[in-house]
């Protein structure tokens, strides 16, 4: 329900950048813009982000890769945002990253598996809330003029995804993935390491 800023101004970023810190690990995010490539935000494109979420993300950054964690979001003006925090790697969770889209492409799950989905992307909007969210959804709901019967209209659209639906959005992620922006926070040693990734390093500290 919370509504992410919008960040419309991101073709301005001409930079892939890298910063150094005192660290042993690094954080990465890839954003980019999909509504550029005729992206519509409905309540299916939520089924996808439970999917990468839980399957692919997990297996490639976590499992595979070593990082604490990493995420994907797409907020409602189409903006992009996968990240990954505690990672060992650079060049290899961007690569994962950029991977996302062929993943899409030969997605593969039974009419069980994509009903098991389903209901993991619902409860998200179904789970109890909190005294001291209330506020804050009404708020959001408000600026963003989004009504409950938009809210029943996502999650019937949830509900009524199918297979086809999702690997749809193959060709929206490749090309908006040809202009995506990076940024990893990190290690100087792993920075330096994949440093031709990167338009610009600074040291922060």
């Amino acid at each position: 329900e919370r509504v992410i800023g919008t960040l419309r101004n991101i073709d301005k970023i001409k930079n892939n950048e890298a910063f150094i810190i005192p660290s042993e690990i690094n954080f990465n995010c890839l954003v980019c813009d999909l509504k550029e490539y005729g992206f519509k935000y409905d309540g299916k494109i939520n089924v996808l982000k439970t999917i990468l979420n839980t399957d692919y993300i997990w297996e490639k950054i976590r499992t595979e890769g070593g990082a604490y964690g990493g995420a994907i979001s797409i907020n409602r003006d189409g903006i992009l945002c996968l990240n990954s925090y505690s990672d060992p790697n650079i060049k290899n969770t961007y690569n994962n990253f950029y991977n996302i889209a062929n993943y899409i492409k030969n997605l593969n799950i039974d009419e069980d598996m994509l009903h098991m989905y389903k209901i993991g992307t619902i409860n998200s909007f179904d789970r109890n809330i909190k005294d001291n969210e209330i506020n804050e959804i009404a708020l959001a709901r408000y600026f963003s003029k989004r009504t409950n019967e938009d809210a029943l209209k996502e999650k019937n659209e949830i509900l009524y995804t199918k297979l086809e639906d999702i690997k749809s959005y193959f060709q929206i992620f490749e090309k908006a993935f040809e202009k995506a922006l990076i940024c990893t926070i990190g290690n100087k040693e792993d920075i330096e390491q994949d440093k031709n990734i990167f338009n610009n390093i600074k040291k922060l500290v």
